[in-house]
Parts: C-alpha cells; sequence; structure tokens
C-alpha cells in the first residue's frame, strides 16, 4: 500500500502540467492574435493604396475627358465661324454657335456625373474595406488566461488523479476502481 503523500504528489504534478498547458496555449493564441492583426491591418493599408490610386487614376481620366470634350466644342466651334464667315451666312450662325456649346455642357456634365459614380463606389469599396478589416481581426479570439481559474481548474484535475490512484491502488482495501469486482 502506497503512502497518501505519493498519491498527492501525483495530484500536484498533473495539477502543474496542465496550468503550464494552458499557458502555454495562451501564449500561443496570443501571438497568434497579434499575426493575424499585423496582417489584416497590412490587408488594409495595401487595398486603401490601391483605391487610392484607382480614385486618383479615374480622376486624371474624367479631366482628360473633360479636356478633350472641351477642345473638341472649341474646334467644332471655330470651324462653324469659318465656315460661316466664308459662306456669308451670319443669321443662323449664333443658333449653331448654341448648340455646340450645349453639346459641350452635356458632355462636360455626362464626365462629371460619371466620375461622381466612381467616387462614390470607391467610398463603398473603402467601406467594404474597413469592414473586412475588422473581421479579419475578430476572426482569431484575443487571448485569455485568467490565472487563478487556470490554477483553480488544474488543482481540481489533480485532485481527481490522486484521488482515482489512491482508490486503485492504495485506499480502501479494494479492487481497482471501475472493474466493478469486490474483495
Amino acid at each position: 500500500m502506497c503512502h497518501p503523500a505519493v498519491f498527492i504528489a501525483m495530484g500536484a504534478l498533473q495539477m502543474r502540467q496542465q496550468a503550464q498547458q494552458a499557458k502555454s496555449m495562451a501564449v500561443a493564441q496570443g501571438k497568434a492574435y497579434e499575426a493575424n492583426a499585423k496582417n489584416a491591418m497590412n490587408a488594409f493599408v495595401d487595398n486603401s493604396r490601391q483605391l487610392n490610386l484607382k480614385d486618383r487614376q479615374q480622376k486624371e481620366a474624367a479631366m482628360s475627358a473633360q479636356m478633350q470634350s472641351d477642345l473638341k466644342a472649341m474646334q467644332l466651334k471655330a470651324t462653324a465661324k469659318v465656315a460661316g464667315a466664308n459662306s456669308g451666312v451670319f443669321l443662323n450662325n449664333d443658333a449653331v454657335m448654341q448648340n455646340l456649346t450645349r453639346q459641350g455642357l452635356v458632355s462636360g456634365t455626362s464626365i462629371q456625373a460619371n466620375l461622381g459614380r466612381a467616387e462614390d463606389q470607391l467610398q463603398e469599396a473603402r467601406y467594404g474595406a474597413s469592414t473586412t478589416y475588422q473581421s479579419r481581426i475578430n476572426s482569431v479570439a484575443a487571448p485569455t488566461f485568467d490565472k487563478s481559474n487556470v490554477m483553480l481548474g488544474a488543482g481540481l484535475a489533480g485532485l481527481q488523479t490522486g484521488m482515482a490512484a489512491y482508490s486503485t491502488f492504495g485506499g480502501g482495501g479494494g479492487a481497482p476502481a471501475g472493474t466493478g469486482a469486490t474483495t
């Protein structure tokens, strides 16, 4: 028959082992959380950079299209003036000029409206990127390590192990626990 101190020592060893495992798991979880947060931030920054680049490109394209439209309207007006002067027709020339000016304004308005819609889409993409960033961070749980709860749980598990070993090998003079036999 073994001394009860042996069983208490077995329980204490198990308690220590479980506490060390819980601490190691919390440290590993903390590292995973930090790596995930860092990766999420890098992805968010990359996404933001791409959206900003796209925004600048769209604004430059709209400016270029606006300048082309204005240039074409000026060329058409100049052509109409020259043609009117060469043909000697002056009465209808104002109506032609007004029509060309209107066409240029319609084109400019269309370009600005398209740019506004593109900017709205980019703003929605930015909102989506921030939501994705937060979702990625939330996908890995933050580490929690409450030493008192871990020690209590490990202590109870160690006590259970010690008591089971005592009843199986040294206590009460009965058959090993769980065998169903009696002596």
